[in-house]
């Protein structure tokens, strides 16, 4: 695209106080995967070539 701005976002993902929250280690540990997961799509998303998704349905 032509004259498109590059908006570079730092995002950090920090579960705090997990401690002090009541999580265990395994829920916080599941939390970090997830806010990983979500970083990944919108890496994803913010390529210059990403298309989307598209789904074919084919009618029979």
């Amino acid at each position: 695209m032509i004259g498109k701005k590059s908006n570079k976002k730092k995002i950090s993902v920090e579960v705090k106080g997990a401690g002090s929250s009541g999580l265990t280690p395994t829920e916080k540990q599941q939390i970090e995967k997830i806010a990983t997961l979500e970083k990944e799509i919108i890496k994803l998303k913010e390529k210059s070539d990403f298309k989307g998704v598209y789904r074919t349905k084919t009618v029979t």
